[in-house]
């Protein structure tokens, strides 16, 4: 082992301790969800571009929208910088795999909110669920039917009836009803590929 491995083994190693406070995961996880993000990305340390991120969202989770896919990009790049680092990696997928309640509804509320102006706006709506419709098939159905299913969710989220969906509106109509939890599009894993990443990826032994 070089000595340029060897620090980053012992600077991994400081990180996972920090990172194992701070989120939903065990040592063990964390040290194999960072072998694997050195994987994905050719051994490079602390840069995971928009590509390779989208490639991962697509192997592991079967993502295929490219509009959810950069917006969780950007979730995960907290520092906006266009990169996804060690650390913005394993708190990105903290929320992403073993989010509680509240911090999935906050995160998918921050995937939906396009323009980050704190509410889901109606022209949001439509740029994500036309894209839905188009994967499913179903864009025969044009504009009319997108802005039918844009008002049957306006019903059910805008609980203020000011025409846009704020993060209370969200929370409130999520919590009575887990699923409209993903109302816009998948940004979480389903349950059988995040089983399959879970057994892949983090249920090796420890060490």
């Amino acid at each position: 082992m070089t000595e340029v491995s060897i620090m980053i083994r012992k600077q991994e190693k400081k990180m996972t301790e920090i990172l194992v406070k701070k989120t939903h995961f065990s040592m063990g996880e964390i040290e194999r969800l960072l072998h694997l993000y050195r994987e994905k990305n050719g051994g490079e340390t602390d840069k995971m571009d928009r590509t390779l991120f989208r490639e991962f969202l697509h192997d592991c989770f079967d993502m295929t929208d490219d509009i959810l896919m950069d917006r969780i990009f950007k979730y995960f790049d907290s520092v906006n910088d266009g990169c996804i680092n060690r650390e913005e990696w394993i708190m990105g997928l903290n929320v992403f795999l073993k989010g509680t309640e509240d911090e999935q509804i906050d995160y998918c509320f921050t995937i939906y909110d396009l323009n980050g102006d704190g509410y889901i706006s109606k022209e949001e709506m439509l740029t994500m669920l036309k894209t839905c419709l188009v994967r499913q098939g179903l864009e025969e159905d044009g504009d009319e039917g997108v802005k039918d299913l844009i008002e049957m969710t306006l019903k059910k989220l805008d609980l203020d009836k000011d025409g846009k969906v704020s993060f209370s509106d969200f929370e409130s109509t999520v919590k009575a009803e887990n699923l409209m939890l993903e109302a816009f599009g998948p940004c979480l894993p389903t349950n059988r590929t995040g089983e399959i990443f879970i057994q892949n990826y983090m249920d090796s032994q420890e060490g």
